[in-house]
């Protein structure tokens, strides 16, 4: 499952392990980021996001998520740093082109980034040409 990879994400590389007990500190904030980008971007219901964290171990209902994704503004106001990282990891993006994205194989990503690089150099010396007109006089 797609989202899956990102609470591995949040783990591995953020430090943060929104499957543990508590509501205080940044907690709240990032289970709340968590929500949204499985609601936002994967299209997961509300009760399949609880049944994500029981299945992580984490006594959760419905009722928790709902709560959790009409306070997200809430955070992001407090810690603007949460609204970033809410942009990096939930571009807008349409569904063909992320599910493109997700399926590329982790061995293949670097070739991947080159060529679309390369790509959009190339649009941008293609839009750089410019003619000289010269008239006699």
């Amino acid at each position: 499952m797609l989202v899956l990879k990102t609470y591995n994400m949040f783990k591995d590389e953020l430090n943060i392990d929104i499957a543990v007990k508590g509501r205080t500190g940044l907690l709240p904030s990032y289970r709340s980021l968590f929500n949204t980008i499985a609601f936002n971007k994967y299209k997961i219901g509300v009760t399949d996001i609880a049944r994500i964290y029981v299945e992580l171990g984490l006594k959760m209902c419905h009722a928790n998520v709902l709560h959790s994704l009409k306070t997200f503004d809430k955070y992001c106001r407090k810690n603007s740093e949460l609204r970033d990282l809410y942009d990096v990891l939930n571009p807008i993006r349409p569904a063909a082109l992320c599910k493109l994205i997700d399926s590329i194989p982790k061995d293949k990503e670097a070739e991947i980034q080159q060529l679309i690089e390369l790509r959009i150099r190339s649009w941008n010396w293609k839009g750089s040409d410019t003619i000289t007109e010269y008239k006699s006089y």
